[in-house]
């Protein structure tokens, strides 16, 4: 406002200042507007809205491909005749973090979604409210919770990839499934949670700081899964950039 009043008080004074003035104002606007508009346009859906104003397809998108959830398909031949839905056959592994919050909102939105949350009575509201909040309140303190979904439209590979995971303990898995974390620090797993039930996901669970030092910190580039995946262990190597995870200067995950 200073600024402002400054030249405010040069425009009455004289019309020299009053042009001057004029021009001046009008660069102030416009070097504003070149600051704000960007980042305004830039922000993402999950900056500009509360999770319950998020639309079905911002979920699938924060739930499939976003700062913390990353899709990979392993091509499994040409021939879409071999694929149930007559696309390119292939096995695909979604990864997520599912303990950053904007993940399980993502999550809890879908199913608000489902049960048309937005047309419930407020009392119903509560009620949904009162079940899905514990799940939204949940910290993760001491871990990083991983959660990997894996699906295929080739007929030939749908019970021996389920078998495959199911069949999975976390001696199996260990020596061959890391994050990487700052400066590329590997991060050994600490735990495999199996699928459970018709489940078609398994959890992985590393620990949140290593060395006593937290995993990652806001100055990191990235933090890196890597695990092998059926068929034939596949090396699956995952990228997600630390500055995309990160909300008001902390890294979410």
């Amino acid at each position: 406002m200073r600024f402002v009043q400054k030249y405010n008080s040069a425009f009455q004074a004289n019309e020299t200042s009053q042009r001057d003035t004029k021009s001046l104002f009008q660069l102030f606007i416009l070097i504003l507007l070149l600051i704000t508009v960007p980042i305004a346009l830039g922000a993402d859906f999950w900056e500009k809205k509360e999770y319950k104003e998020w639309k079905d397809r911002e979920c699938v998108k924060m739930l499939t491909d976003s700062p913390w959830a990353k899709a990979y398909n392993m091509s499994q031949g040409s021939d879409p005749s071999s694929s149930l839905d007559g696309n390119l056959p292939y096995i695909r592994y979604t990864v997520r973090f599912n303990s950053a919050l904007p993940v399980r909102q993502a999550t809890i939105r879908m199913a608000q979604i489902n049960n048309k949350y937005d047309d419930l009575s407020d009392e119903q509201k509560k009620q949904f409210d009162q079940q899905t909040n514990p799940y939204l309140a949940t910290a993760f303190p001491d871990i990083i919770l991983i959660q990997v979904e894996y699906t295929t439209n080739v007929r030939n590979h749908q019970i021996p990839l389920i078998n495959h995971w199911q069949q999975k303990t976390t001696e199996h898995i260990k020596n061959s499934t890391y994050l990487y974390g700052s400066k590329d620090t590997k991060i050994p797993l600490i735990e495999f949670v199996p699928p459970q039930g018709n489940s078609a996901t398994f959890q992985l669970i590393f620990p949140r700081q290593h060395e006593g030092l937290p995993v990652v910190t806001a100055d990191d580039k990235s933090m890196k899964l890597e695990f092998l995946a059926y068929p034939n262990d596949e090396e699956i190597l995952l990228d997600f950039k630390v500055k995309d995870m990160t909300i008001d200067g902390e890294v979410i995950y």
